[in-house]
């Protein structure tokens, strides 16, 4: 913009978010992008004490389980996880992606039924 240089990404924007009154060069590649997002944390009752086990208050979740830093174990590449279902019945689909140190990927899919 201007004399400036720049070297690399740059992100411009303005509170309407329409950059009025910054003429953008032809020549200028424009990607549209999320930006940074910081890792989400869902909540996960635990059901510690009787009385928390015996509370009337459905549990609606859909989003049962959430770890994005789960490691499975070095010698056999598992990993046990609990949580609790939903109150609400039906099928819900376990979703279980994974990379390696060295940048393998891999992913399945289960269901299972809460009744």
């Amino acid at each position: 913009h201007g004399p400036m240089t720049f070297s690399g990404i740059v992100s411009f924007s303005t509170y309407a978010g329409n950059l009025k009154g910054f003429p953008i060069d032809a020549r200028a590649l424009l990607v549209e992008y999320q930006g940074l997002q910081r890792q989400r944390e869902f909540y996960s009752p635990q059901y510690g004490t009787e009385a928390e086990q015996n509370s009337r208050l459905p549990d609606l979740r859909t989003l049962l389980y959430w770890a994005p830093t789960l490691q499975t174990d070095a010698a056999t590449g598992k990993q046990n996880v609990q949580f609790f279902t939903s109150d609400q019945k039906g099928k819900y689909q376990v979703v279980v992606q994974g990379m390696t140190p060295d940048g393998k990927v891999g992913y399945t899919t289960q269901t299972f039924v809460v009744k």
